[in-house]
């Protein structure tokens, strides 16, 4: 059965660093594992409202995530996170 999952983007992508193969940009770090090169590349700087914003849309989007699932979808979910917790506890 197909379903239909929607998470609405509180914004329009933005064009930044990571998204392009511009050689010329610096990055942050650079790691190379086996025959691939990861760069990773920092946020830019921003104020504390910045990020509590970042995070709420972050949260947002995994209640629209969650709340799309129909009741069956989450109690099999909540049964499958219960039931790995008892094989560890630490998790």
């Amino acid at each position: 059965m197909a379903t239909n999952r929607v998470v609405q983007d509180q914004s329009p992508h933005k064009h930044i660093m990571g998204d392009c193969m511009d050689n010329k940009k610096k990055y942050d770090a650079t790691y190379k594992i086996g025959n691939t090169t990861v760069h990773v590349v920092a946020p830019p700087p921003m104020t504390k409202e910045e990020i509590d914003k970042v995070l709420k849309e972050f949260h947002q989007a995994g209640w629209n995530i969650w709340n799309s699932l129909t009741p069956e979808e989450q109690m099999k979910i909540n049964k499958e996170y219960l039931e790995q917790k008892k094989k560890s506890p630490s998790a």
